[in-house]
């Protein structure tokens, strides 16, 4: 198992920027065969391509050696560390179709010397898989405490 791992919010979570894309798309090029539509609409769809792309990118949950780490931001960034002998408990929250998709909520508590911190990444991607990775370090880490 590699040290580090890094795991992203799912682009379902943008979910209805997409839509929108596809939609102008479709309507550019099917409804309206008018070209003064379909330029301006293709650029409309590009960009909001391009902000679904960075906006799935701007939160990283990343599984380190001895900590997890939550950077949450595209210009400024809010980083979250917490030691895995701090941490309390990890919870996953899927809804049925979230369960179908492989995608769901996670819960990181802590209750440290350093205060308590908690991490929330909501719709991220293989949530079972980064479950089952973070439960295993914390028991690692606390064996050898």
């Amino acid at each position: 198992m590699s040290s580090r791992v890094i795991f992203h919010t799912s682009r379902l979570k943008y979910f209805l920027i997409y839509l929108i894309v596809i939609i102008l798309l479709v309507s550019s090029f099917i409804i309206y065969k008018d070209d003064s539509f379909k330029i301006p609409s293709i650029i409309i769809s590009l960009i909001l391509l391009i902000i679904a792309e960075i906006l799935s990118r701007a939160t990283d949950l990343i599984i380190g050696e001895n900590n997890i780490t939550n950077e949450v931001g595209v210009l400024s960034k809010k980083i979250i560390r917490v030691h895995y002998f701090d941490i309390s408990d990890v919870t996953v929250d899927q809804s049925f179709i979230q369960r179908i998709l492989g995608i769901g909520d996670i819960h990181i508590n802590s209750s440290g010397g350093s205060g308590q911190k908690e991490i929330i990444i909501k719709k991220i991607q293989n949530v079972n898989l980064v479950h089952d990775i973070i439960t295993k370090r914390v028991h690692t880490h606390k064996k050898l405490k």
